[in-house]
């Protein structure tokens, strides 16, 4: 069965999981700060920038590629922090993963797979997630994301070598088209729909 590639990135990131990440990053900044909900959203969106700063440069450095996408992928292309994320998403190639994860490890990432997460896997450090959703290449030359019960297709313009910065981050982001028309159908569950018609505003002010 295939599906689209936005239905692979939340495959494992939605209901309990979902809940989850918001209460890991509120417990983190109630623990650690001593701040409650409405304050940690400006702290945690600066983490999470820090460690995409960071993440980016270590894969780089190493000769290993990654795409950001998401809700963080929108606002880099948006130009500002338009409103509070769980986590930090990567695609990347699963062959990459060994490498990947000596990598993480070594700089203080711990591993953290959801229980049914399915096509990626994820790490955390501090208040931060980070998301990283495979990518493979069948003999056709189409790039999809495993699923266990199929593929999720991903545009053949989606892995572009668009740059985006955002507070003096850059990232290498999904192309923009590919990322409108994940934004431009909402998904199923209502907050998923509601950030996805939040998103799409945003591009779509960008004149996208």
């Amino acid at each position: 069965m295939n599906r689209s590639y936005a239905s692979a990135a939340t495959a494992k990131l939605i209901g309990p999981n979902l809940r989850a990440r918001v209460g890991h990053c509120a417990s983190w900044c109630a623990h650690e700060l001593g701040l409650g909900q409405s304050g940690c959203v400006e702290v945690v969106a600066s983490q999470q920038l820090s460690a995409l700063a960071r993440v980016g440069g270590l894969l780089e450095d190493a000769g290993i590629d990654s795409w950001l996408f998401g809700g963080w992928a929108v606002d880099f292309y948006a130009g500002s922090v338009t409103r509070p994320h769980e986590d930090v998403d990567l695609a990347i190639w699963l062959e990459d993963l060994p490498r990947i994860a000596e990598l993480l490890e070594a700089d203080g990432w711990r591993h953290a797979p959801a229980a049914d997460e399915d096509g990626g896997t994820g790490y955390e450090r501090g208040p931060v997630r980070l998301e990283l959703t495979y990518l493979v290449r069948d003999g056709d030359g189409r790039i999809f994301t495993p699923l266990r019960h199929g593929a999720a297709v991903w545009p053949d313009e989606a892995l572009s070598n668009d740059v985006g910065e955002l507070r003096g981050v850059r990232s290498r982001l999904v192309a923009l088209a590919s990322l409108v028309r994940d934004k431009s159908s909402p998904r199923d569950d209502p907050a998923d729909a509601a950030k996805d018609r939040a998103d799409f505003e945003q591009l779509s002010r960008r004149g996208a």
